[in-house]
């Protein structure tokens, strides 16, 4: 890997910060009238993709976030069955007792509690809760996209023309040479001298 000079190291660290090669070129000390076009070009450099893709890499590893584990929070998420979130009265069981794959499909829950009265008075008389869960499309279509399943390759239908026989073969060409006889007797048919300028 080519050697990258200290403003270049710089951007590198400079850009995973909020990943804007714009604003990274000009904290990095390079001139702020042309930091667009710089950090555009600095991207291109491999030694520099090299050197963002390492740092990123490491600091994945250090949190704890690998590949795998992506994959499979996708998973959970594209695999929910809102159905283990009730129990069989059809109330919604208490979080605690939510399997792994259920939790980590859900992406909030709300709770409203309703009373009546006032004061000392004040009673509760009931609460509604509303579970929103992330969506299992965005999940599907991610784990589709890294399975390859909307690529070009994989959905591409291979047309091939068909496959005839000798006998087939013969008839067709038979068939192809009885129709261009039709169409030449037609021609011979119709009539001749059309005037100039009628269609």
């Amino acid at each position: 890997m080519k050697k990258l000079t200290r403003k270049q190291k710089l951007f590198s660290s400079e850009y995973q910060k909020d990943f804007c090669a714009t604003d990274a070129a000009k904290r990095a000390g390079y001139s702020t009238r042309s930091a667009t076009e710089i950090g555009y070009q600095l991207l291109q450099i491999p030694a520099i993709k090299e050197a963002i893709e390492k740092d990123t890499e490491a600091r994945l590893r250090k949190v704890g976030v690998t590949a795998e584990k992506v994959l499979t929070e996708l998973a959970r998420v594209a695999h929910c069955d809102i159905r283990r979130l009730y129990d069989d009265q059809g109330m919604l069981r208490p979080p605690k007792e939510w399997d792994d794959d259920t939790a980590a499909a859900v992406a909030g829950l709300e709770v409203f509690e309703e009373f009546i009265g006032k004061g000392e008075e004040r009673m509760k008389i009931g609460e509604t809760k509303k579970v929103r869960t992330h969506s299992k499309i965005e999940a599907l279509v991610n784990l589709a996209k890294h399975l390859k399943l909307f690529g070009d390759d994989t959905l591409k239908v291979q047309i091939e023309p068909p496959q005839y026989t000798d006998a087939e073969k013969a008839f067709l060409k038979e068939l192809a040479i009885a129709r261009a006889k039709k169409e030449l007797e037609a021609l011979r048919e119709a009539p001749s001298g059309t005037q100039e300028g009628e269609q």
